[in-house]
């Protein structure tokens, strides 16, 4: 979604990779199912709202962390020859070896891109009391995500994919705590958010 809005490539894989594109059916199933299930069941329009939110904002997640997808096999048989998986496991000696603007894009873009799960996560399961819970759901999170993009580059695919960053899931963390301080402070000062 990001990659239509803003022209924006998050992908290292073949320029013939399966892309962000592809789940605009998926979007606009998953937002008629919510609308039509709000309606059916008589939701509040503010609920409506906000798992419509939820759902395009998982399609964003899904966007920026896996895709573009590499499918066509000669082109990853090709892509094996000069590109090989990578992987950070020392906090913050990778970032801080590039230049200053790469260093904030990556700071400010892993941050800000968990804020809204932050967010979500405490109205989804009720948690603002057992906060625990919503900070050990942000970590299981931004730790999956790597799992996951680890599973792609060096199982699957075999070739530098997504590249597994301790410093991504340290900055996806705090970006989903921002999140979750936000949520309970809007709550607590403001008004009680009770959209579910």
């Amino acid at each position: 979604m990001l990659n239509l809005l803003f022209n924006i490539d998050f992908s290292g894989t073949p320029a013939s990779s399966i892309n962000g594109s592809t789940l605009i059916p998926f979007i606009i199933i998953c937002l008629v199912l919510v609308v039509r299930a709000g309606i059916k069941r008589k939701w509040s329009s503010a609920k409506i709202v906000f798992l419509a939110s939820f759902s395009l904002y998982l399609f964003t997640l899904i966007e920026i962390f896996f895709f573009s997808i590499p499918f066509i096999p000669h082109e990853i048989v090709e892509a094996r020859q000069y590109s090989q998986p990578r992987m950070n496991l020392v906090p913050f000696v990778d970032m801080l070896s590039q230049p200053k603007s790469i260093i904030f894009r990556n700071l400010i873009g892993n941050i800000f891109i968990f804020i809204p799960l932050g967010f979500f996560i405490p109205a989804l399961i009720n948690a603002t009391v057992v906060w625990k819970r919503a900070i050990a759901l942000i970590i299981c999170s931004a730790l999956g995500v790597e799992i996951i993009q680890f599973i792609g580059s060096f199982i699957i695919f075999k070739i530098s994919w997504k590249i597994v960053d301790v410093d991504d899931v340290i900055m996806n963390i705090l970006g989903g705590i921002i999140g979750l301080a936000t949520y309970l402070i809007i709550e607590k000062l403001f008004v009680q958010v009770e959209v579910l």
